[in-house]
């Protein structure tokens, strides 16, 4: 534990865990907010919770090759602080407007520009962290991000039982512009460092690096799998809570916080065990658990808005996340 101390006594890691954690608890009242309109008071179903994920994954999945060319070209902190402001601008849009397809179209938007963050937190952080350390920092970072996700979801569930989702999406705003001032308070991001990885490890295309790399083909479609889960129980779950359990939006945000929750403790026991990782093992393995979502929401489903079914959502969720934590932490780390 010494090692993790170490770590995050650098400065600039704690900015950067600053402003995504910000960020993140800002989307996630934006996200139920979104949800709460289109579900929960607009009427809507599967159909709607679906165009959502489309309009928020879609630009993402075209975005992100470009994202990563970004990255590699300019400096990090400027893309980041740029990403963090213009997504800001795009749900400022989501208040003004009542129409869905103008809705579907600022998603599209928010997630385009957003794209950025990811791959640039994911290749600052290893320049700042020791190898040796690097997979209990990304636990110690999956484990922040999923006390975000418990208490998000459930923070924006009782924030909408006071206020209109419009109004709670002003703090998103908020969020987005309070992580750009965080973010301007790291130093540049494309220094020596990161020039000299890039001359140790000259660019490849991605197919050239598949072929010379056998476990980054398995990991293909351990990623897809992992998307698969999660996209289709996040386009089934507002339904699934207001139809079946007879539920609003604190039941939904309870079901994300639980998933928040195993998340978390699945980042934990990476963080705190001895001895030297198997990352392929402890990947699949999550992976593996990720089978807890559908069959929880299978058995809800066919058990309705009684105990069991409330009771096997909840399981199927918290053991979800758990694999989500797992498989997150160490599908980056292997990566």
């Amino acid at each position: 534990m010494a090692t993790i101390k170490t770590a995050f006594r650098n400065r600039s890691l704690l900015i950067l865990v600053a402003a995504e954690t910000v960020s993140a608890v800002g989307n996630w009242i934006s996200t139920v907010a979104i949800y709460s309109l289109l579900i929960f008071r607009g009427g809507g179903g599967v159909s709607q919770t679906s165009g959502f994920l489309l309009a928020a994954l879609v630009p993402l999945l075209l975005c992100s090759p470009v994202a990563g060319w970004l990255c590699d070209r300019f400096d990090r902190r400027g893309l980041m602080i740029g990403s963090e402001l213009l997504s800001g601008l795009a749900v400022a849009g989501l208040i003004l407007t009542t129409r869905l397809p103008l809705i579907y179209l600022l998603v599209a938007v928010q997630s385009a520009v957003g794209a950025v963050m990811t791959p640039a937190r994911r290749t600052v952080v290893p320049l700042l962290v020791d190898p040796a350390d690097l997979s209990r920092v990304n636990a110690v970072l999956q484990q922040l991000a999923g006390l975000v996700k418990i208490g998000a979801p459930v923070l924006a569930g009782g924030l909408l039982a006071l206020v209109s989702p419009r109004q709670a999406m002003v703090l998103d705003v908020i969020s987005f512009a309070v992580s750009a001032a965080v973010l301007s308070l790291l130093p540049p991001l494309r220094g020596r460092q990161a020039v000299a990885v890039r001359q140790d490890r000259p660019g490849r295309s991605p197919t050239s690096v598949l072929r010379e790399v056998p476990l980054l083909r398995l990991m293909v479609p351990i990623h897809f799998l992992f998307a698969f889960v999660i996209i289709s129980l996040e386009a089934a779950m507002p339904a699934l809570v207001r139809d079946v359990l007879r539920g609003r939006e604190g039941q939904f945000g309870l079901q994300v916080g639980l998933v928040g929750l195993g998340t978390m403790a699945g980042a934990l026991v990476l963080m705190v065990r001895r001895g030297k990782p198997d990352l392929l093992r402890e990947t699949l393995l999550g992976a593996l658990l990720l089978v807890a979502f559908p069959a929880g929401a299978g058995l809800a489903v066919w058990a309705g808005g009684t105990l069991v079914g409330h009771a096997a959502l909840m399981a199927g969720a918290l053991v979800g996340g758990v694999g989500s934590g797992v498989t997150a932490v160490q599908a980056t780390t292997l990566v």
